[in-house]
């Protein structure tokens, strides 16, 4: 759980900024985790905007210092949740 935000507004878009989080995400049959990226939560339009973050594919059994992707930008909508 981050303990570790801020509640902003940029005039009429409220938002909470946390420097560092951890992403778990799902689609059908399986999940994925993106590590520490910087984010900012958009609750009344219902976003998540990331500044950077790096997943890997270490739970395939492949090393994640040598088999990895790494993100400059990224925004997740989120209005859909499922249950993994």
């Amino acid at each position: 759980m981050a303990t570790d935000y801020k509640f902003e507004s940029g005039g009429l878009r409220p938002y909470v900024s946390f420097p560092t989080t951890t992403v778990l995400g799902c689609v059908k049959g399986d999940t994925w985790l993106l590590n520490k990226p910087p984010a900012i939560i958009y609750p009344l339009e219902t976003k998540w905007e990331g500044k950077s973050g790096k997943g890997d594919w270490g739970r395939a059994g492949l090393d994640p210092n040598k088999v990895y992707c790494t993100f400059k930008k990224l925004r997740i909508n989120t209005s859909n949740s499922t249950t993994c």
